[in-house]
């Protein structure tokens, strides 16, 4: 932006002169400010883009990494400060974990609860075999004394 106010000193120097005369100003009058204008913004655009500093590879000083918590929540506890060296495995921060613990304590009292139902299924499922062994006990007596009948009937007792 500052560059083409600069530049543009000849078009606003032909403008005042041509106010100044009376005259009305027309492409005729202004095609020389605007040719100057525009060699010497193309000159101004040149050495700023043939002196400004750049290198496509260089050597970064340091590495930043961004460092994303796995749950979120508030941070409670910064136990490093701004500056120091880390290493693998450091602690950088807490973050507050109550709804956490709180999703934990559910799922624990679910899993407690399941276990109870486990056993329950358990217990229901020995008192049933007991009730099939007292029916196939009770089963085989009546077909004992079924045959025992069989032979008085055939025997005309």
């Amino acid at each position: 932006m500052l560059e083409l106010f600069l530049t543009s000193f000849p078009a606003l120097i032909q403008y005042y002169l041509l106010r100044r005369r009376g005259e009305a100003m027309t492409v005729a009058n202004m095609k020389t400010a605007v040719f100057l204008w525009l060699c010497l913004a193309a000159a101004l655009f040149t050495t700023i883009f043939y002196y400004h500093p750049k290198s496509y590879t260089g050597i970064v000083p340091f590495r930043t990494v961004s460092v994303v918590a796995q749950a979120g929540g508030p941070v409670i506890d910064l136990p490093i400060s701004s500056g120091q060296r880390v290493e693998k495995g450091d602690l950088l921060f807490r973050v507050e974990n109550s709804s956490q613990k709180a999703s934990l304590q559910k799922a624990m009292t679910a899993s407690a609860n399941l276990d109870a139902s486990e056993a329950k299924a358990k217990n229901s499922l020995q008192i049933a075999m007991a009730n099939v062994e007292q029916a196939n006990a009770a089963l085989a007596n009546m077909e004992q004394k079924l045959a025992d009948a069989e032979k008085l009937v055939k025997a005309n007792v």
